[in-house]
């Protein structure tokens, strides 16, 4: 199994909307804080611009404007 160094962002939003959903969950019940912190390898993000930018493009790609309000599909 890859490890969290050699997967992609898209990757690990994936296995939050898979295997980790009730951790995902979690966050948006605001029952954990994510902190991106100087820890953070650019070699291996893109920067804060850059992961916030592939997190808002999958949760755009997710909403579902069927189901007021904008509900996101899979939530």
């Amino acid at each position: 199994m890859p490890t969290a160094l050699d997967i992609t962002i898209v990757e690990t939003l994936a296995l939050l909307d898979g295997d980790f959903a009730e951790f995902a969950a979690g966050i948006a019940h605001d029952q954990y804080a994510i902190w991106l912190g100087a820890g953070v390898s650019l070699g291996k993000l893109p920067g804060l611009e850059g992961v916030a930018g592939e997190v808002l493009e999958h949760l755009r790609i997710r909403i579902d404007l069927r189901t007021p309000p904008a509900s996101f599909a899979g939530a």
